[in-house]
């Protein structure tokens, strides 16, 4: 089965650096000048941190500062700061702090720290980084250590009643290092039939977790029960009236729930100048209006969660099954899969194909890409209720935006547009941190990868 790569535009944002802190540890800066309990009052050219050691070049006289403040060391002195503020070797200088060492001048930087080392100045400020993170090297102190947790603990296995935020990866008692609480969540659904989680849908094997032991299914239709082994498993035709009725009771006629907006929020082009409340993407209004100003069969959720230090993004797997495929590509048929994100640098819809959101238009090619739209008879979609009557896009990977030490708040929503008929279900799973995220513009995408 080929893959290729269908690019996904999900967010465009202007990522808010963390820098490292540096603070000169003396009370006054410039050569000759000393800190304060030195054993020598005056250096030859080296400014002090709060408490010093003599030596040359660090502060207080000292070859290293072992400082709360830190200690720049200017000239020769290695400006080893053992502290929280992080020290600055001005030369040679190696800063081994909590908070990032800079060497600035000729010094390597080598940042044996908790937040990454930066090298600043001439040298080759390599900014190793050989604490918890990886130092930039480029020595404008911009990046820090990904502070994500390095594991990652599941909490839903089968039979163990998981929350929703559970099943998708979130929420899981553990740490820092392993699990990412939630500060608050909500879903909105009104039909039971429509939120499953599950083992398995489907009889091919093809769409099973990808983390854990359960997935969750959500549906603008009704949707059977698990069976005991956790499979969910849909006679042919059944999301388009078959077994069980098309629509489910989930409300019609709705706005988009708050806060999405399919209100452009950008000035001039897309992604520049966001107001930060509107869609920065602009995907959303197009489809939208096209579909009557009203989404049906509505079921949304949403979450929020802080952002550790140095991550600037986040993943989920997701697949797309609709009814809709092929027949109903380019018309006011369209169902919606959106997915908003409040930040301080991104606000918008960010799942989106060619500026059109996820929607059976748009992930035509991403359909066609795994096994062809008018492959309705495909072994793959065995047992999902769409032999016949639709197509999938296959397992593909979100790519969103996030911005450290910083809180995200995320919220999704599944709806019909047009009608209350054909129906679209959509698998999620595996929501996880990811650290380097994407920096993504108008002319430059993140990516929906399938998998």
């Amino acid at each position: 089965m080929e893959r290729a790569k269908i690019l996904l535009t999900v967010c465009a944002f202007a990522l808010t650096p963390t820098t490292g802190c540096k603070e000169d540890g003396g009370l006054l800066d410039g050569d000759g000048t000393s800190g304060i309990d030195g054993e020598t009052s005056m250096t030859a050219d080296g400014t002090g941190g709060t408490m010093g050691d003599v030596g040359e070049g660090g502060s207080m006289s000292g070859d290293a500062s072992d400082s709360n403040s830190g200690g720049d060391g200017d000239g020769d002195g290695d400006g080893d700061s053992n502290s929280n503020s992080g020290g600055d070797g001005d030369g040679d200088g190696d800063g081994d702090s909590n908070s990032g060492g800079d060497g600035d001048g000729d010094g390597d930087g080598d940042g044996d720290s908790n937040s990454g080392g930066d090298g600043d100045g001439d040298g080759d400020g390599d900014g190793d980084g050989d604490g918890d993170g990886d130092g930039d090297g480029d020595g404008d102190g911009d990046i820090g250590p990904c502070e994500a947790p390095a594991d990652h603990i599941t909490c839903d296995d089968f039979g163990s009643n998981p929350s929703w935020a559970q099943v998708l990866g979130l929420d899981c008692p553990g740490t820092a290092n392993n699990s990412v609480p939630t500060l608050s969540n909500s879903l909105t659904n009104s039909d039971a039939s429509a939120l499953a989680f599950v083992t398995a849908f489907g009889t091919s094997g093809d769409w099973v977790p990808t983390e854990g032991e359960q997935a969750m299914l959500i549906s603008t239709g009704p949707m059977p029960a698990p069976d005991a082994t956790g499979a969910l498993v849909m006679a042919d035709g059944e999301p388009q009236g078959g077994v069980l009725p098309d629509a489910n009771n989930n409300p019609d006629s709705q706005p988009l729930p708050a806060p999405m907006s399919a209100t452009p929020g950008w000035s001039g082009v897309p992604f520049s100048n966001c107001d930060g409340v509107n869609d920065c993407s602009g995907s959303l209004q197009a489809q939208w209006l096209q579909g009557g100003n009203e989404a049906n069969d509505l079921m949304s959720f949403a979450f929020s969660v802080d952002t550790p230090g140095g991550t600037n993004g986040w993943e989920l797997d997701f697949v797309y099954f609709s009814a809709e495929f092929p027949e109903y590509v380019d018309t006011s048929f369209n169902d919606i899969f959106a997915v908003w994100v409040q930040s301080p640098d991104y606000t918008g819809n960010m799942c989106f194909v060619n500026n059109e959101p996820c929607t059976v238009t748009a992930l035509d090619a991403a359909a066609d890409a795994f096994g062809g739209v008018d492959d309705q008879n495909g072994p793959e979609l065995a047992g999902t209720g769409f032999t016949g009557v639709g197509q999938t896009t296959g397992l593909y990977t979100i790519l969103g935006p996030a911005t450290p030490n910083a809180q995200l708040d995320l919220s999704f929503a599944i709806f019909d547009m047009g009608d209350s008929v054909l129906d679209t279900t959509v698998l999620l799973d595996n929501w996880r941190w990811n650290c380097e995220g994407c920096v993504p513009s108008e002319i430059d995408d993140c990516g929906l990868v399938p998998q």
